[in-house]
């Protein structure tokens, strides 16, 4: 039998993400009116089109198919909420560590490249721990892929905020500079606001959601071989 999700985790998850994407819209909207030249950067119709599907679908998930198996797997999504917060905190430093850090430093290369390696090799162990634990490829699916909005939105609405609202301090990063002198942008404050929001919207679509639910996928397609071998008395029902 499927495993219930408690009614605590499902509210958390909904009020997350609803939540996340709700601020990431506001963030966007408000830096199109402090920045209008974003329209006339290059692809910003495609990266805003990104964005408006990815938000859609976001909703869709957690507020339909949570109601439906096999998405409302319970233990998917509760091993979902677990790594996906995991792997937020891992972006997280990775983020801050990227934009405030001295990169001459070794700590910082240190929390740079480790949380950024962590955050590709963990989505992976959650799924081998989800088709181990049902014997079913599909369970490490669902964690990568319920994991992977949570953390996309987190990353997303983290990198929309920095172009926001430490864009003065972006404008004097000499990597900045470089970037923006062969960009065509029209004025270096909405350079660095696109810039920003084209990452964010990268986790919100491909790093978080895609690849987590490819990496989950992997770990699952291990797993779940591995825990036919065991005796079935021991397996977790999917």
């Amino acid at each position: 039998m499927m495993p219930i999700l408690a009614p605590r985790f499902l509210r958390a998850l909904r009020f997350t993400l609803t939540g996340g994407i709700s601020l990431t819209t506001l963030a966007i909207i408000t830096g199109s009116v402090i920045y209008p030249s974003i329209f006339a950067l290059d692809g910003a119709a495609v990266y805003l089109g990104l964005f408006v599907l990815s938000a859609v679908c976001y909703l869709i998930f957690v507020w339909v198919f949570t109601r439906r198996a096999p998405f409302a797997d319970g233990l998917a999504l509760r091993h979902g909420l677990l790594w996906g917060g995991l792997l937020s905190g891992l972006w997280l430093i990775e983020i801050m560590s990227g934009n405030f850090g001295d990169p001459s430093l070794l700590l910082i290369k240190f929390l740079y490249f480790g949380a950024t390696l962590a955050a590709f090799i963990l989505p992976l162990f959650a799924g081998l721990l989800g088709g181990l634990q049902t014997g079913r490829s599909r369970t490490g699916t669902l964690i990568g892929l319920w994991g992977g909005l949570l953390n996309g939105t987190c990353a997303c609405l983290a990198l929309v905020g920095l172009g926001l609202f430490f864009n003065g301090k972006f404008q004097h990063d000499p990597q900045t500079l470089r970037e923006f002198a062969h960009s065509g942008a029209p004025n270096l404050p909405t350079y660095v606001f696109g810039d920003f929001l084209a990452g964010g919207i990268n986790h919100l679509w491909l790093v978080g959601p895609a690849l987590g639910s490819l990496f989950g996928t992997l770990g699952g397609l291990v797993g779940a071989p591995l825990a036919k071998q065991r005796s079935p008395s021991t397996r977790r029902a999917a």
